[in-house]
This record gives C-alpha cells, structure tokens and sequence, in this order.
C-alpha cells in the first residue's frame, strides 16, 4: 500500500483446521483466483472427494477493495467518496475442480452485494483447464463470463512444448478490462484486445539460459467515429533475457523489453548480480533504465535506478534484511515549476518464518512398509 496510512495494515491473517479431506480457514483471507485476486473477512473452506477426483471450494465474507487490503469504507479512499458504497460489500463464491490425472477442469463463480441497496456489485464466473497428456506437451487455458452485461470478458488458450534443453510456447489471449458496478469508470466502456504470442526458454548448457518472448495485439472495434484523423489501433510488445550461473555462489541475470503501440512506444532493460558467500548471507545488486511517453504522449520521460539488497539468516527461520535504491527521473519538456523527481528508497525488516518444517527437530521414526 503506498500511502502512509494506516500506519499498520493486516494483510493476511486466519485460524486453519484441517484433515485429509477437508480443509477451513477463516479471519483475514487472499483468495488467488481467475476472477482476479481478492480479499476478504470471513471464512473459506474445501472438501475432497477422493474417490471422483473432486473438490469443492466455497468462501464468504466482507469484501476489502480492488487492488488493496482496506475496506472499500475506509476513508484512505477518500477520492471516491461521491462513488463509494456505503456498507463493506458482501462477498460469496465457489469453484469446483475435477482432477482425473492429468487433467484439472475448474469451475467458479463468485458474486458481490452492496448490503445498502441490495443491488450486485459484481457477478462473474469461469471456467479454466490444466491438461497435460504427453510429458513433452501441455495446454492451458480459459475464460471468464460478465454476468454484470452478459458479454465474454477474458480468455486465454497455451500450447507448451517441453524439451530437454528448450521450452517453447505459442497461444493466444484476449483482455477485457473489468470494474466493479458501483464504479464509475464501467460507464466508459473499455475495449478489449485480442492478441497472439510466442515464447521460448532454452537451456544450451547447464550454466547458461535464454529466454524470448514476442506478441502482436490489436484492439477491437469501439463503435466511436473519428473521420477526421487516422487511428490506430494495433501493437508488438518482444523481449529477451538471460541468465547465467557460473557456481553455486554467482547468478547474473539481464533483460530487454520493447514495445510499439497505437500512438507510443517504450523501452525497458534491467541487470542484476547475486553473490551468496554462505549459506546463511546473500548480497546482490541491480540496476536498469526504462524509455516512456509523458502526458498527451508527447514527451520523453527516462527513468534509471540502481541498488542493492543484503539478506541474513542469522536462526533456524529467523532472517534480516535490508535494500536501498537510487532513483532518477529525466524529462525531456518545458516544466516551468522545475519538479525533481529524484529519489532514494531504504528499507529493511526481520523475517519470522512460522510452521515451516515442524518435525525438523523432532525426526519422524521410519515408515511402515506393511500392516500387522
């Protein structure tokens, strides 16, 4: 959350049971799903059945807003006050998984209602898939149903290719932009784009991988008439990238990024080095620069950074860490108010692993291999 209040946010936080069939939690919840990621006060829970390869998920509870651990009553959000409900929104959904081997099908449906009035706030649901009948051959995909205006939001379909040396991929996608209904901004009508893409992953030797990835997008017709200018409205986004892992102690990592779309384009590259003299001690450093449009796309903006981060395990699953970075902002415009972007960011905190690993201390006795 980048505003400085709260001065303390609770970001994840629930009470679990669990047995071999049946799975609940509840208290403060982040639940990751194709109806993009939300969250939530309430419980969650899932059951196995074994037998028919299936399992069921349903949840409930107090929503918290879009993109953010805060209620959306909470007064950090006080730009929307005209647009805000005025009671948290209820939250409900559940999603069915059927896993026969090696295939996984799933199905989910969630709804949102502002208590206030009674009305919905969201109403979705999707259908995804995970199959991969060949060890060399994959496939994923899926797609998501607004219920809200009955239209087809996104979609998405994988092939991958597995090798011994190389991964390769192809598929194809289409993006709808998605706003809850008490917003404002589903008023404006956000165009999707559809898009085909392609990537690559190779392995040539073992201290050494190349990665690729290319994609041509085009947006759809918005019903909107401009007679007196050309549009555009298609794109190619491509990158590449690299890492290489000389020993045990030394990673190096870098990547190129470009993109051309409908009336601006920017560039992005970045290299980072990791050297890890023990087990318990990592250090690290990085830096990079990206080229992007300013307002009205009409002026360049060049951002570079560089910093470096230090880690500690200093117990069994206790650690502290700390990192800085050095930011500089460059714009090529007349700017009467001279605005300095410049920045330096230092951060560093303690790390507190819980529940990892209970029997590490307590060694398990050896497995019985038969029943009496």
């Amino acid at each position: 959350w980048p505003a400085t209040e709260p001065n303390a946010q609770l970001l994840e936080g629930y009470l679990e049971y669990e047995r071999d069939w049946l799975k609940l939690r509840g208290g403060r919840l982040l639940l990751a799903s194709r109806l993009q990621p939300m969250g939530f006060d309430g419980g969650w829970a899932r059951g196995r059945w074994a037998g028919a390869s299936l399992e069921f998920t349903g949840s409930g509870g107090w929503g918290l807003g879009q993109a953010a651990v805060v209620p959306v009553t909470s007064p950090v959000l006080n730009p929307l006050d005209e647009w805000r409900p005025v009671q948290r929104q209820l939250v409900a959904g559940g999603e069915i998984a059927w896993m026969p081997g090696p295939v996984d099908v799933r199905a989910e449906y969630r709804r949102e209602v502002d208590p206030d009035l009674n009305y919905f706030v969201s109403e979705r649901a999707s259908l995804s898939f995970n199959a991969q009948p060949y060890r060399f051959l994959r496939a994923t995909g899926g797609a998501d149903w607004n219920m809200d205006y009955g239209e087809l939001g996104s979609a998405d379909l994988t092939l991958t290719y597995l090798g011994k040396q190389f991964t390769v991929s192809a598929g194809g996608r289409r993006y709808q932009p998605y706003f809850n209904l008490w917003t404002l901004w589903g008023a404006f009508s956000p165009v999707p784009y559809n898009a085909l893409n392609a990537s690559a992953q190779v392995n040539p030797i073992s201290w050494l991988t190349l990665r690729a990835r290319g994609e041509r997008y085009w947006y759809e017709d918005s019903g909107a008439d401009a007679p007196l200018v050309a549009v555009e409205d298609r794109g190619y986004r491509a990158s590449a990238g690299g890492t290489i892992v000389p020993d045990s102690h030394w990673t190096l990592d870098g990547s190129y990024l470009l993109e051309f779309g409908p009336g601006a384009s920017s560039r992005y590259f970045d290299v980072g080095v990791t050297y890890q003299p023990l087990t318990t001690l990592q250090l690290g450093a990085s830096g990079g620069r990206v080229y992007r449009p300013l307002e009205l796309r009409y002026y360049d903006a060049t951002g570079t950074w560089v910093g470096g981060r230090a880690s500690w395990s200093f117990a069994n699953q206790m650690s502290i860490w700390g990192d800085g970075q050095y930011f500089k902002d460059t714009r090529d415009k007349p700017d009467a108010g001279a605005n300095n972007w410049d920045q330096v960011r230092v951060r560093a905190g303690v790390t507190i692993t819980f529940g990892s690993n209970v029997d590490r201390r307590a060694p398990l006795p050896p497995a019985r291999r038969s029943l009496p």
